[in-house]
This record gives structure tokens, sequence and C-alpha cells, in this order.
């Protein structure tokens, strides 16, 4: 039981980490790498969680949903922007 979640985890991580190198790599949109990122960040926190204390487990648990939860409204947000002003090439080409 312990064991597959350690295994299942270190795989996500690492998975998590390896789409943020390619977000990077063929994803100029800053936004998402960011996005990315912090779902790494994310995974992490629910690793250590699984493996800590029960009262380190419930905070560090808790906030991992917080902060996703913010992460996912933030994201939301700039990508509204993102999609409805002009992108800056069209406006220097326009102008």
């Amino acid at each position: 039981y312990h064991s597959s979640f350690n295994t299942y985890f270190t795989t996500l991580i690492f998975s998590d980490i390896l789409i943020v190198f390619l977000a990077l790599r063929y994803n100029g949109e800053y936004y998402k790498v960011f996005r990315y990122s912090a779902f790494v960040l994310v995974t992490v926190l629910l690793r250590i969680a699984l493996t800590a204390e029960p009262y380190i487990q419930i905070g560090l648990g808790i906030f991992g949903v917080v902060y996703s939860i913010g992460l996912t409204a933030v994201y939301n947000y700039h990508g509204n922007l993102h999609r409805t002003r002009p992108h800056r090439e069209n406006r220097i080409n326009e102008g």
C-alpha cells in the first residue's frame, strides 16, 4: 500500500516535470508554463502529505487544494485577458 503510493507519486512528479520542460521548449506563453510549474509543486506537496504525520497531512492537503484552486483562478483570469487582448505583434503590424 505505502510503496505503491511512493511509486505512483514519484512517477507523477517526474511526468509533471517532463511536461514543464516540454512546455518551456514548445510553448512561449508564460501563463501556461506557470500553471504547469505550479501543479508540479502541488503534486510534490500531496506526495509529502501522504508520508507526513497526521496533523501535517491535513495542513499540507488543505494548503495544496487551496493553492491549486487559487492557481486555477489566476490562470483563468490571465488566460481570459490574454485571449481578449490583441497580440503585441498584431498591434505593431496594424499601426
